[in-house]
């Protein structure tokens, strides 16, 4: 040993006779698998040589694309649309295979996705549009049957109404004297939300929302307003189908549905004129 210089202190591992004999057997394990990987590697097994070239080719281009962060991937082509490939690249033509193949698939993705995408919203938008008037309602008529209501009034609206019962109109529009009530058979209860009628308080069938300023606001578009009563009714359905089958029927003690006579004189909005 030269003068000076220090061996570094052998190391433990090194000096056991097992892993010895491991390091020993894996170097012979990888000597006998390497001519049989190479020789695999130099001809591909049942492929002619026309084939043994295209793959030699694709191979090399697989590996460009993957230095450009791709995947390789292999994929049967049809006998008949191989022969096509094979005699247009006979008479000089080329394209990038990869690349076509990356397209073609990208795109059916997008369309699949898209596809699912869509379903999924009319899974959940089924018959009504769930903006922010439909989770306000739905909330609303949640709290109303969980905290507020009977067994009486929740089996009357979850049996007696749908949603093609809820409609609105609205009154004196563009007005200080505007209003809105309700139109169809659906009413919601006076009790706990009042009446909209001129000259007072706001109430339903319009409800109030926050705006961006923290100040409360009114809602007097048709479409919101119904799209709130009737996500309100579809949140009393969902409690009554819950527990309809923990507590008795009161179906029978409904009070009757009040039937217009047609003797008696209505009041009929102007609007409704024909003439």
């Amino acid at each position: 040993m030269p003068d000076g210089q220090i061996d570094d202190p052998p190391d433990p591992l090194l000096q056991n006779p097992a892993y010895r004999a491991g390091q020993t057997f894996a170097a012979r394990l990888r000597a006998r698998r390497r001519p049989a990987a190479d020789e695999a590697e130099r001809e591909p097994a049942g492929l002619s040589d026309d084939d043994q070239q295209e793959a030699a080719r694709l191979t090399e281009q697989d590996q460009r694309e993957s230095r450009r962060g791709s995947y390789p991937m292999s994929f049967a082509l049809r006998a008949d649309l191989k022969d096509r490939l094979n005699k247009f690249r006979g008479e000089g033509g080329n394209f990038n295979v990869s690349g076509l193949c990356n397209d073609a698939i990208e795109r059916e993705l997008d369309r699949l996705t898209s596809g699912n995408a869509v379903v999924q919203r009319l899974r959940v938008e089924l018959t009504e549009r769930r903006g922010l008037a439909w989770t306000m309602g739905y909330q609303s008529g949640r709290k109303w049957a969980e905290e507020v209501a009977t067994w009486l009034e929740i089996t009357e609206y979850a049996t007696r109404y749908t949603n093609r019962d809820v409609k609105v109109r609205i009154h004196n529009e563009d007005s200080q004297f505007m209003y809105s009530e309700f139109s169809g058979r659906f009413h919601a209860p006076e009790r706990d939300y009042g009446r909209d009628v001129p000259d007072q308080p706001a109430a339903a069938p319009s409800f109030n929302y926050i705006v961006e300023s923290g100040e409360t606001n009114w809602e007097y578009r048709t479409n919101e307003i119904e799209a709130y009563w009737r996500a309100w009714l579809a949140a009393v359905h969902e409690v009554y189908d819950a527990i309809k089958e923990h507590l008795p029927s009161v179906v029978d003690q409904l009070s009757p549905e009040e039937i217009p006579d047609p003797e008696r004189p209505r009041d009929v909005d102007p609007d409704d004129i024909p003439f």
